[in-house]
């Protein structure tokens, strides 16, 4: 999981480098609207602080995009085959299916969790959409069913990011996210 916890540093230091850039960006504001400045002043100022947020957006797209890439170069080609059935399988195979749900996660939690869900359209305009790409493979479904009725706290957000991810798979198939694999969903918190 070393992956995971290296993009939650690089999320975290683009959080960091933005809240100390808009705490700057708010001080000089402050310090503009202090001083009687010029209402073209005030505007660059606000343009040069959204400016920054989309910078930090960037960045964090950049930092998911990359370890999405990461994860999807190990799964095992077979995670198209809708006749696989991964818990076949050894920990090997399954492994990389299991970081495939949470980088999914980690793409969810960043963008409508960490700093009050301030890059949720990321999630909306882009991830959710992936997302349902990779809900289209049955053995990535079969995987994530397992670890939503498994021990997976899913860092205590099991039932708000299984909440979403069924809304998704639902909304798009109208068919139950678990139903559609044969297994039944376990009511753990």
């Amino acid at each position: 999981m070393d992956i995971l916890g290296g993009l939650m540093s690089e999320v975290v230091s683009a959080a960091v480098i933005g809240a100390t850039v808009g705490a700057v960006l708010a001080f000089v504001l402050q310090k503009v609207i202090l001083h009687g400045q010029t209402k073209f002043q005030i505007d660059m100022a606000n343009k040069f602080a959204r400016g920054s947020d989309d910078i930090v957006r960037t960045q964090i797209f950049m930092e998911l995009r990359k370890s999405y890439l990461e994860v999807l170069s190990r799964l095992d080609p077979r995670y198209h085959d809708e006749d696989w059935d991964p818990r076949k399988e050894g920990q090997q195979v399954q492994n990389p299916l299991k970081d495939y749900w949470y980088q999914t996660f980690n793409e969810w939690y960043v963008t409508n969790i960490l700093n009050d869900g301030k890059y949720k359209s990321l999630w909306l305009d882009f991830y959710a959409k992936a997302v349902v790409g990779g809900l289209r493979n049955k053995p990535i479904r079969i995987i994530g069913c397992d670890l939503f009725n498994g021990a997976s706290t899913f860092s205590g957000y099991k039932q708000q990011f299984k909440t979403e991810i069924k809304r998704l798979y639902n909304d798009e198939n109208c068919v139950d996210f678990f139903g559609d694999t044969g297994i039944s969903e376990k009511n753990i918190a």
